[in-house]
């Protein structure tokens, strides 16, 4: 694929290199690291990162106090990944909110054999490791605010000037969106983009994403209603 100097990074992109345990983290990672392009995004897509994860940490965290609780029991008499395995399935199948369940489970198999000697160790050595993954979600969070950054020259130039709704302006392309994709976060986020290509005079803007659900299954009939717009999987920059 030819080469975009303007990449507007997706909610998914700029979570994907932040924790170490994401399935896509390998990927993203190298994709940031790409020197020749111009990184960025919106205030929209920065605040849903926080908050996404925000919520995972508080559901990951949340997971550790009740698997120390269940196999602090008496009838715990055994401690061993299969046991972990069948609790896990058991406290992630009450979990509605698929994306919230998948981010769990992608912790729990990058960690299970961590979490079984945490366990096997006693509480001292199970508070270290909750300690540790609560550190990675802040290092995460810190280096997000960092790096993203409503100035020039930032690591993601962070536009601001987005407007809150779009409602007057890009209706028809909303509306066109919504009834694609039907998903409110995305279709805004993606107008984020569209608006800050013809507001900054961009012939030409990648919209970088991992979210198949709604953007990259739709990639065709997106790029008909925003015109300039090309939607793209990191991978695809990559250059290993």
């Amino acid at each position: 694929m030819k080469l975009c100097p303007n990449h507007f990074l997706d909610t998914s992109i700029l979570l994907g290199s932040r924790l170490k345990w994401d399935i896509q983290f390998n990927y993203v990672n190298n994709y940031m690291g790409i020197a020749e392009i111009h990184k960025i995004s919106s205030k929209r897509a920065h605040y849903e990162a926080i908050g996404v994860l925000h919520r995972n940490r508080r559901t990951i965290l949340q997971y550790l106090d009740n698997l120390r609780k269940e196999f602090s029991k008496p009838n715990h008499l055994i401690i061993n990944e299969s046991a972990i395995y069948g609790f896990s399935r058991h406290y992630q199948s009450s979990i509605q909110n698929v994306k919230i369940r998948n981010a769990l489970m992608n912790f729990i198999n990058k960690h299970i054999y961590e979490i079984s000697k945490a366990l096997q160790n006693g509480t001292i050595v199970f508070n270290n490791f909750k300690q540790a993954i609560r550190n990675a979600f802040q290092i995460g969070l810190d280096s997000l605010d960092l790096e993203c950054k409503p100035v020039e020259g930032a690591f993601i130039r962070r536009y601001d000037i987005c407007p809150p709704l779009y409602d007057s302006v890009y209706i028809t392309e909303k509306n066109r969106l919504m009834q694609l994709i039907n998903y409110i976060n995305d279709v805004y986020i993606l107008l984020d983009s569209h608006f800050i290509r013809n507001t900054e005079s961009m012939q030409e803007l990648f919209f970088v994403t991992t979210d198949d659900e709604h953007i990259l299954s739709n990639k065709d009939s997106i790029e008909l209603i925003l015109i300039g717009l090309t939607i793209t999987h990191p991978q695809i920059h990559n250059k290993n």
